[in-house]
């Protein structure tokens, strides 16, 4: 083929190689970039599930048609923003609901609605919302009357609403289509009477109300079931907009009078609380102060300042909706994200909005796809239906408050906790009344002698609450091997009644460990407090997620070994653990303790405490009527990870998981593209980070599809073996890097300085060394072998190579300094002298790795070792120039004059370089003084050779001759020392030195 149809097509093929590289960068970006945002569990799990369905919501057309859900309240409410909140967490979950979903997915869109407050406004919005097609579902109204309002026109609109604060009873009842997750106050007042009955042990309770509807319908049931369990009740105290301070002084001037008087109870908003229960206080009143959820309301009356309850608040009992130190974790993350979204702690009202918005999200989940994106009719009965399927714990939604199903009402099933005031803060009660599901446990704890309470359909236990935390002092000694670790740390248990911590049991502990003499004992009037101090060896296990992410987790978790979780609940201490904090967690506190020593090579990654439940077995037991017992347990985790710097984390930071043939398809081609000849003649800028950055890429998408392959076939051991066998290939990746940087960045730019081919050993030393360190990093950081032992035995195993190869290991390395300094070349002619091999001249014929051979005047071919040349004097007679000096010493009797003498040798001195052919004329040659002798003065005749041309040998006998033969016709004589004058047919015996030159 024509060298001009070669040259052609070489461009077109670059610029084809060039485009399918592009092709495969674009389709790995956009295969890497496919993937979701973190997201909270309970969404992730929701939006799994829908995404096969979900995807089809796309109308038909390019863009999926938005799903309506209004949010009807009092919305621009300034002085009373509890429905702001709750619209701000309906807001939360659709965001992070649509995250959840495929690009092509249709989206929940929220429409906010505001009713002002006003029974009759709420009626024409609840109109407004029924006559919109485009509406599915409501979350709705923010207070009871503005719900009753538009109650019976959801149920003409066919429209699925769920309140998610209101609490009268009538709401839902004899109204299919209207849905809560809040207690109603018919089971709030029955809770209430048996609590301050069989709780409390009380036998009277006074009662102050107000006169809403609201204190109406709950003190009608409140008096109803307190006259059925013997619980007095009386006087009532009514008070209303007229009530003055005289008549709230007077009300308490009465109860401070009744002696035998138990508890009061108040059934009264915010607004009259601040009134009463300060003359209350003022006035001396010793019963016991309870509240209702209305009052407990008090918190919200300045929410961008919700910081605490307001003081007067100091010691009530309330009835709550929640907690927060009962808060899940997936609670107490919506609430760090409220408060660092909106910058204020959040209320109850906000975590009921998303439990709200979650629970339509699940009946929508639930029904047709096509269904729902129609709107209408249709998608509002589907909702409906679904809400109304969800009628046990197993079909119903899990809430950030707790499960979510409903009775035949559409009322919540869930229980209603206490809490008390402390310090500004709501805590739970020490006692609660615990829902029982299981009609099992009610025969066992019939069998143990406790009765439960029945409350209509639901049954209650007296469940004692212990407020429990710890203060980890330190991890150490973690064994990886054993799979062990050693925790000091202090635990404490806050109650009220009897509480036996030498029955707390560590199920993790190696050795059994025994609570039995308390650090300190503190009693607080109706509570006591204890701290132990625990300082033992505990176990770890395993598990898939801690092998694939290289992390671990050191659990510490503890429970009572005889009462079952309807009798205790371990309740975690949050606030007192530094981690109820809205902007910082338990982990950021374990790392400002240092928990984990940084030297120990772990790191704190995070942490976590809950209170969970652990099913126990009763071993056959026949006189209990279960398999399992469910009993309270604290846990706390602290996920510890390595402390190096890990490639693959770096790379996997950067990258989403790939689980996709096609994208490490594309990753591999194009990797193997760059080895093409096209491609390395592009030059190594570019081949060489295309190189490493593809077969990063490529190393992490057979991991991650090598583990999803096989994640679920195998066992945890082989998991890690697969583990350790990737962590190596990440160690040894970037050495493969070095080596060929060092390669193509090192190696090859000196040989093209230098013209001289880099020893062989030397690069094999050289990349040995490199892998060398890269499987001790391996033996060290994967497999926690010591590195001191580790660099022991390859310290002594390189002395005994090195010894052995002491003498290569030096030509070699002395080769690659010549060629990196250039000292001569091959043709150049230089001269060693060395004191064990004498003085060597030549010519360079070949310089390698382990010797330079000259070619000398003797015509011999002689191989010096490049570790005698390194440590010899070497000249080197070819340059900067060809010229080489040659000196001739010549000593005159002192009686010639100095300028005779030296114009004597000059001339001839250049009558020999016209007559020897190899010396030469420029630099001219000349003659200087170089010393004055006691027997005369010596001179040298300084004559340029070619060394190439001439040798030293042959260019002093020419000048010799030459000289003597000038002196002689000017009639000069050389001098000698006296003592060896001698004369000999007229001719003077000259000097050894000067023989010696000759």
């Amino acid at each position: 083929m024509p060298s001009e149809q070669v040259a052609e097509r070489r461009p077109g093929r670059r610029r084809l190689l060039a485009a399918i590289i592009l092709v495969c960068a674009v389709l790995t970006a956009t295969t890497l970039l496919a993937g979701r945002a973190g997201l909270s569990e309970t969404v992730r799990n929701l939006g799994d599930r829908l995404e096969a369905s979900w995807a089809q919501l796309t109308g038909g057309g390019d863009t999926a048609p938005a799903i309506k859900i209004a949010v009807v309240g009092d919305l621009n409410n300034d002085t009373d923003p509890t429905d702001r909140a709750t619209l701000q967490g309906v807001r939360m979950f659709v965001e992070e609901f649509n995250a959840a979903l495929p690009p092509d997915g249709a989206r929940l869109e929220v429409v906010p609605i505001d009713d002002g407050g006003d029974t009759e406004r709420a009626a024409e919005v609840a109109t407004q919302i029924g006559l919109d097609d485009e509406i599915v579902a409501t979350i709705g109204h923010g207070q009871s009357a503005t719900s009753r309002a538009g109650a019976h026109l959801y149920r003409l609109y066919k429209m699925p609403t769920v309140a998610p604060t209101s609490t009268n009873p009538n709401i839902t009842l004899f109204n299919d289509w209207y849905f809560r997750v809040i207690f109603n106050d018919e089971m709030q007042a029955k809770v209430l009477a048996n609590y301050i009955r069989y709780v409390l042990d009380y036998q009277s309770v006074a009662v102050i109300a107000d006169e809403s509807t609201y204190a109406r319908t709950l003190l009608r049931v409140f008096t109803t079931t307190a006259n059925d369990i013997a619980l007095n009740v009386g006087p009532l105290f009514t008070i209303g907009e007229t009530s003055d301070e005289a008549d709230l002084q007077d009300v308490a001037r009465r109860l401070t009078l009744m002696d035998r008087l138990d508890a009061v109870l108040l059934v009264v908003y915010p607004d009259d609380a601040a009134r009463v229960l300060p003359l209350l206080r003022r006035a001396g009143v010793r019963a016991e102060l309870i509240g209702t959820d209305s009052v407990s309301s008090a918190v919200v009356r300045d929410a961008a300042a919700a910081s605490g309850l307001p003081g007067y608040l100091e010691d009530v009992l309330l009835t709550v909706p929640f907690v927060p130190d009962t808060a899940s974790l997936g609670a107490r993350r919506f609430l760090r994200d409220y408060a660092a979204r909106h910058g204020h702690v959040p209320t109850w009202h906000a975590l009921f909005g998303y439990d709200s918005a979650l629970v339509l999200a699940e009946a929508m989940a639930r029904a047709d796809s096509a269904v729902i994106v129609a709107g209408g009719d249709a998608a509002r009965i589907a909702i409906r239906d679904n809400l109304a399927a969800m009628r046990e714990p197993e079909t119903g939604a899990e809430g950030l408050a707790g499960p979510i199903y409903f009775n035949a009402d559409g009322d919540i099933v869930r229980p209603i906790y206490l809490s008390r005031v402390e310090r500004g803060q709501p805590t739970t009660a020490r006692q609660q009344l615990r829902l029982i599901e299981d009609q099992a446990m009610v025969a066992l704890l019939r069998q143990q002698g406790e009765d439960a309470i029945a409350v209509d359909d639901t049954l209650l236990q007296i469940t004692q609450v212990v407020g429990t935390g710890i203060r980890l002092d330190a991890i150490s000694e973690i064994d990886t091997v054993a799979r062990t670790f050693r925790a000091q740390f202090d635990v404490w248990f806050r109650f009220t009644g009897q509480f036996d911590a030498t029955k707390v049991r560590f199920p993790d502990a190696v050795q059994p460990i025994l609570l039995e003499a308390p650090v300190r004992t503190i009693e607080l009037g109706r509570e006591t407090y204890q701290v132990f101090a625990v300082d033992a060896v505990f176990r770890y296990t395993l598990s898939a997620d801690a092998i694939l992410r290289s992390e671990q987790a050191f659990p510490l978790h503890y429970l009572h070994a005889e009462r079952d979780l309807n009798r205790l609940v371990l309740l975690p201490d949050l606030r007192a653990m530094g981690a109820a904090a809205a902007r910082t967690t338990w982990a950021d506190r374990l790392r400002d303790d240092e928990v984990l020593d940084p030297s120990s090579g772990w790191i704190v990654a995070g942490a976590t405490i809950s209170q969970e439940i652990l099913n126990r077995s009763t071993l056959g037991n026949p006189l209990i009527p279960t398999v399992e017992i469910p009993f309270s347990t604290f846990m706390a985790t602290v996920q510890a990870q390595r402390g190096e710097v890990s490639l693959r984390g770096a790379v996997g930071a950067l990258v989403p998981e790939m689980h996709s043939w096609v994208a490490l398809g594309t990753i591999a081609l194009a990797l193997a593209l760059t080895f093409t000849r096209a491609v390395r003649r592009a030059g190594r800028l570019l081949t060489v980070p295309l190189r490493i950055g593809l077969s990063a890429l490529l190393l992490l998408g057979l991991e991650d599809l090598a583990v999803e392959l096989v994640r679920d076939r195998l066992e945890v051991y082989q998991l890690a073996a697969l583990a350790n066998g990737f962590a190596a290939l990440w160690w040894l990746l970037p050495a493969v890097w070095a080596i060929l940087l060092l390669r193509s960045g090192v190696w090859g730019p000196m040989e093209q300085r230098t013209g001289v081919a880099v020893p062989g050993i030397a690069k094999t030393l050289v990349d040995v060394g490199v892998l060398a360190i890269a499987i001790g990093c391996i033996l060290a950081f994967v497999f926690d072998r010591p590195l001191t032992s580790l660099w022991a035995a390859s310290g002594a195993l390189t002395l005994v190579v090195g010894f052995a190869l002491q003498s290569l290991i030096l030509d070699a390395f002395s080769g690659l300094m010549i060629a990196v300094e250039r000292p001569f070349a091959k043709g150049h002619w230089i001269a060693i002298e060395h004191r064990f091999v004498g003085t060597v001249e030549g010519r360079v014929e070949e310089i390698n790795w382990r010797s330079t051979r000259l070619w000398t005047r003797d015509n011999n071919m002689v191989s010096i070792p490049n570790s005698a040349i390194a440590s010899a004097q070497l000249v080197n007679q070819s340059s900067p120039t060809r010229a080489t000096r040659l000196e001739v010493p010549v000593v005159l009797d002192h009686e010639v004059p100095v300028p005779d003498a030296l114009a004597t040798l000059t001339e001839a001195a250049r009558s020999v370089v016209k007559t020897a052919p190899g010396l030469m004329d420029e630099p001219e040659p000349k003659a200087v003084v170089e010393a004055i002798e006691p027997y005369g003065v010596k001179y040298l005749v300084q004559v340029f050779r070619d060394a190439a041309t001439l040798s030293q040998d042959a260019a002093t006998t020419k000048i010799v001759d030459i000289v003597g033969a000038t002196l002689r016709e000017r009639g000069l004589q050389l001098a000698v020392p006296r003592e060896r004058i001698s004369v000999d047919h007229g001719v003077t015996t000259p000097p050894p030195h000067l023989e010696r030159t000759a």
